[in-house]
């Protein structure tokens, strides 16, 4: 049956695309985590001035409420963007692999046999065991992080959102007493 690979369905090994595509989806997926990156540095930015400002003496109990509130917002928008980075990584290191792949054919046209007799049904299975096997290469212990849909229930986001809050109330009354 194959499997989707950024937007076409792959039904073999000719499917996948050529290096210079890969190339291509490479530049993509590293410049998606480059802006990523710099939205949670916004984060932390931002979670850190409402932390200090909530923290001044003579701050109001409504603003240090209201402080609380962003902090705990910012505190979700960066679990949605480290769920994002995750993701990038898994279909970077995909990429990677595949293109060492493709590289390694290139040499070799041997592997142009094998890699073409693949079950179509397999092939994903393949290509995330090389990926694998890659990773183990460079001595990388941790496994990808499992990405978790944000399909959340309603009661599991409220108790979410009170955690949230409650350390970011915690951690300007931290900050006040260090002042």
């Amino acid at each position: 049956m194959g499997f989707l690979w950024f937007g076409k369905n792959v039904n073999s090994w000719k499917d996948i695309g050529s290096s210079k595509e890969l190339n291509g989806e490479k530049i993509k997926l590293e410049v998606e985590w480059d802006i990523n990156l710099a939205k949670k540095e916004e984060v932390q930015r931002l979670y850190s001035n409402y932390r200090t400002e909530a923290a001044k003496e003579g701050v109001t109990e409504g603003r240090r409420d209201r402080a609380a509130y962003e902090m705990s917002q910012q505190i979700k928008r960066q679990r949605r963007l480290d769920e994002e980075i995750n993701l990038i990584q898994i279909n970077l290191d995909l990429v990677v692999t595949v293109l060492g792949l493709k590289n390694a054919e290139e040499r070799d046209g041997q592997l142009t046999n094998i890699l073409g007799g693949i079950d179509p049904n397999k092939i994903q299975d393949v290509l995330i065991g090389a990926t694998q096997s890659r990773k183990e290469k460079r001595n990388w212990i941790e496994e990808i992080a499992i990405i978790i849909k944000s399909a959340s229930n309603p009661i599991s986001i409220e108790a979410e959102k009170d955690d949230d809050y409650r350390t970011s109330i915690e951690d300007i009354k931290k900050t006040a007493q260090g002042n």
